[in-house]
């Protein structure tokens, strides 16, 4: 075990900060990330830097075995790059930015401490800590001693790898540097200015590399990236409907009913058809287990407020306002012919659609469809999915296809012949046998 050269007070103060650092919402909403960034900070507080490398972070953390391939799985190197990235969006914000600075230096597990005027062992405090009288004390040491020599390390006040040691200033060593013939020193700074430039010349094209280089990405997170990247719950609007009838929304009209069956009921009990929550479960489930925090509401309680509040997924079709108003200005959207026959219409071709045939409920077998799109809503600045189907089995395959792999494999080739554009739609269909739907079907897709 190698020693650091902190005081306790020292140690004590990071340690807060990197609890208040964990507890932002930068991190809060994440397992994987607090986990790497207070094993590594813990580890370097403890001088157990040695523990602090690529295959035990893998072992240690995400449950690797002991002789995995670094090269070929870069989870550590992609959590890592997380990490980086969020720290440096915590103290860009300007309640942070004179805070102590925990940085993860790129190419490197072991962080480094510091800041911006910093008194030693003192500014990391909370101000709560220091009532009355000591506050005022704290503010003197603040003026009095930057906080750039109360950490080893170079200035800017860096604790770097090389610092790990226990060594008291060679002040002999600065005595002769002294001495040193002046033509000798400039030749001295000259080595170093060429050393300079050549590490920054590799930093250059390390950096080119890294931008180049992207680990391979899954159908998975290809679909949902826009929304594992926000720190926002994902909000699910789901389709209700009234328990004593059936009401379905023109496409045209969202707020427009039709009532089928029993006659609606004012202020009636609501209540969800059973594919919309089947289709919501595969949802739940995929984005519980990338650690994202979920927020359900029906359609009716669901209100802009909610859906500008960030990422949104909307299931369900004409029994979905907020569906039929997304779709409203897309390329395929929800249509009804005479006698409200449910349709699915490529606007840029008018004799382009898709509908149900044999009419639902029949028996046998009979193709259904259904719309998949991801997109950001122009009215909420936020990204959207919309899961829906012509009539159960629609929204049942489209909730398969967004939630396997296998499904979203073929899209994610045709999106890259498409130039990786952000918003998509996509019309799929389903081969229905007894009620079930089969695996779904890109039917034509659209990228802008």
């Amino acid at each position: 075990m190698n020693n650091i050269n902190l005081t306790d007070s020292e140690i004590d103060a990071i340690r807060r900060q990197l609890k208040r650092v964990l507890e932002s919402s930068f991190f809060r909403h994440s397992k994987r990330l607090p986990h790497l960034l207070r094993y590594v900070v813990e580890h370097t507080l403890t001088g157990e830097v040695d523990a602090i490398k690529e295959r035990t972070l893998g072992m240690e953390l995400f449950a690797r075995k002991p002789d995995y391939e670094t090269a070929t799985d870069p989870i550590v190197r992609v959590t890592a790059g997380e990490v980086r990235k969020r720290l440096v969006q915590y103290y860009q914000e300007p309640d942070h930015a004179n805070e102590l600075h925990i940085t993860l230096p790129s190419g490197s597990y072991v962080p480094t401490f510091g800041g911006p005027g910093l008194p030693p062992g003192i500014q990391a405090l909370a101000e709560e800590d220091f009532p009355g009288a000591a506050a005022s004390h704290a503010m003197e040491l603040r003026q009095e001693e930057p906080f750039s020599q109360a950490l080893p390390g170079a200035s800017g006040a860096r604790l770097d790898p090389s610092d790990l040691k226990e060594n008291e200033p060679d002040t002999q060593a600065e005595s002769a540097h002294d001495g040193i013939p002046k033509a000798q020193q400039r030749q001295h700074w000259r080595a170093i200015a060429v050393l300079g430039i050549g590490i920054g010349a590799a930093a250059v094209l390390a950096a080119a590399f890294l931008v180049l280089w992207r680990a391979p990405q899954s159908p998975i997170d290809f679909f949902w990236h826009p929304f594992l990247s926000q720190n926002q719950p994902v909000l699910i609007s789901l389709a209700d409907q009234s328990q004593d009838s059936i009401a379905l929304r023109d496409p045209d009209n969202p707020s427009q009913l039709t009532s089928y069956g029993t006659p609606a009921v004012k202020n009636a009990f609501l209540t969800v058809a059973l594919d919309n929550v089947s289709a919501a479960e595969k949802v739940i489930e995929l984005l519980v287990s990338k650690h994202k925090q979920i927020l359900l509401k029906g359609e009716a309680t669901t209100d802009m407020t909610d859906l500008r509040s960030g990422p949104s997924i909307l299931i369900g079709a004409y029994d979905n306002a907020w569906t039929l108003r997304a779709l409203a200005p897309m390329r395929f959207r929800f249509t009804r012919e005479p006698g409200w026959i449910p349709r699915i219409t490529d606007t840029k071709s008018a004799n382009r659609h898709w509908e149900l045939t044999p009419a639902e409920g029949s028996t046998g077998a009979y193709t259904g469809y259904g719309i998949v799109a991801r997109f950001t809503d122009s009215n909420t600045g936020m990204p959207t999915v919309i899961i829906a189907g012509l009539g159960r089995c629609g929204t049942l395959a489209a909730g398969q296809f967004v939630t396997n792999d296998n499904n979203l494999r073929e899209l994610q080739r045709q999106a890259r012949s498409n130039g990786n554009k952000d918003n998509i739609e996509v019309v799929l269909s389903t081969q229905v046998v007894d009620g079930q739907p089969g695996t779904p079907k890109i039917e034509a897709a659209y990228f802008w």
